[in-house]
């Protein structure tokens, strides 16, 4: 805002001396008008800015959505650019650096996501990024960053290129880390920021060959993956490449850390996830269709574990928590290509006579928490009455700061928030005060 201010105090100082020689009743009248219609013009750029800010943000807050009816795709968003890091790696002529402009120097610039995904690089003059402030300066209220490093009248042989390079880096810097201006069109195209990788979350079944999207990752982390495969013990689920990518992912690609994570799940797997289940004890859990995965995938492939609180009908917890282990592994090793999952509890007709063991459901929240947290999506509660979510409240301390950033209250009579994310047709054959979907048991249960 200091900018702004500061430009019309200068108009107004410039019209109060250019008309002052006339008489001064006049000159505090023109200066007057100038500031009327300047504060006016400000008005009016500052409106136009947020009616562009909100036409954007519904273009790129909008959640991936990977349509699997035909070939065709949407256009991808470009991945995250607010918080990454920027560093400059070199400098060279325009011929050098294969840029349009031969005679201008052009900044090498490494751009490394916050994310951890790979990094790009990008060449810019001197001439790019002035035109970068200036756009800023006449489209954004919210650019305060008043140091930039100024030309040189002489050309770039007399440039410091060093001081020029510090005052750049901090000039990107405070862009990248501002939580708008980095999400502005025009740093977007500055940046040349990529678009989202559609791979890194789909790799074939065990079953399948390997290779594919997976080809798509940079060498050095394909390279971890096998790498860490190669020193686990087998297991099914985590024979899937991508698996093993997530956790990498999660671990800033730190190859000894997501080693030990992956191992402790991988024996914690091996000691309390059985090779086979009791086909008899889950038929009687599902009886009622309480828990089951759906039969459609969300946008990007997730399958759907569907919730009915109100059709509990046993009371063992052993069982409870067998129900769950096979609805996750079913879900993740059969149904999800990219072997997520996400979570819709229906609270239709729901009371406290339904509530589950505590010690059950806290044993739930704990596997889920330490074993497949890289691996659940987002957790809808639907027509969850306002009772209930105020003991929200109350059960939220005994989960982690990643598992409440998932819980997300959604009314069936209002889906459109979930529009973009699965076919909301769909989930209404599962949920909502009048499903159509029944399940069928025997069709449903197939040992592993």
């Amino acid at each position: 805002m200091r900018e702004p201010l500061a430009s019309t105090v200068h108009v107004v100082i410039v019209v109060f001396s250019c008309s002052i020689h006339v008489s001064v009743p006049i000159a505090v009248l023109v200066t007057a008008v100038a500031a009327a219609l300047r504060i006016l013009w400000l008005h009016q750029q500052h409106a136009l800015k947020v009616v562009n800010e909100s036409e954007g943000d519904d273009e790129t807050s909008a959640p991936l959505a990977l349509k699997t009816d035909g070939p065709s795709a949407e256009a991808k968003p470009p991945r995250a650019l607010h918080g990454a890091r920027v560093a400059f790696t070199g400098i060279a002529l325009g011929a050098d650096a294969m840029a349009q402009d031969k005679k201008r120097m052009y900044y090498t610039l490494e751009v490394a996501p916050f994310d951890g995904g790979a990094p790009w690089t990008l060449h810019r003059s001197y001439r790019d990024f002035r035109a970068l402030r200036s756009t800023l300066l006449a489209t954004s209220l919210y650019f305060q960053h008043l140091s930039f490093p100024p030309r040189s009248p002489l050309g770039h042989a007399f440039v410091n290129h060093t001081k020029r390079s510090q005052g750049l880096l901090a000039f990107v810097t405070y862009i990248v880390q501002h939580e708008v201006l980095s999400q502005l069109p025009s740093v977007i195209a500055f940046f040349a920021v990529p678009e989202v990788a559609p791979l890194a979350l789909y790799v074939p079944h065990p079953h399948e060959r390997d290779g594919g999207d997976q080809d798509r990752l940079p060498n050095e982390q394909r390279a971890m993956v096998a790498q860490l495969q190669q020193q686990l013990d087998h297991d099914e689920l985590f024979s899937c490449p991508i698996m093993l990518a997530r956790h990498l992912q999660a671990t800033s690609w730190s190859l000894p850390e997501a080693q030990a994570r992956v191992q402790s799940i991988v024996a914690w797997r091996a000691a309390n996830v059985p090779p086979s289940f009791d086909m008899d004890v889950l038929a009687t859990e599902l009886a009622t269709g309480k828990l089951y995965v759906a039969d459609f995938l969300a946008a990007d492939n997730s399958a759907l574990a569907i919730v009915k609180l109100y059709k509990e009908n046993t009371w063992s917890a052993e069982h409870y928590v067998s129900n769950i282990k096979y609805t996750i592994e079913h879900g993740l090793r059969r149904v999800s290509p990219a072997h997520k999952m996400l979570v819709v509890i229906d609270f239709t007709n729901y009371s406290l006579t339904y509530c589950p063991d505590m010690s059950a459901f806290q044993d739930f929240v704990h596997m889920v928490e330490k074993y497949y947290i890289e691996h659940l999506g987002a957790i809808y509660l639907v027509d969850l009455p306002w009772l209930y979510a105020k003991m929200l409240h109350m059960i939220k301390p005994l989960l982690n700061a990643t598992t409440r950033s998932k819980l997300t209250m959604v009314k069936s009579s209002n889906l459109k928030s979930l529009a973009a994310v699965l076919s909301t047709t769909d989930l209404l054959r599962h949920v909502g005060p009048a499903p159509t979907f029944e399940l069928d048991v025997a069709t449903y249960l197939k040992p592993f």
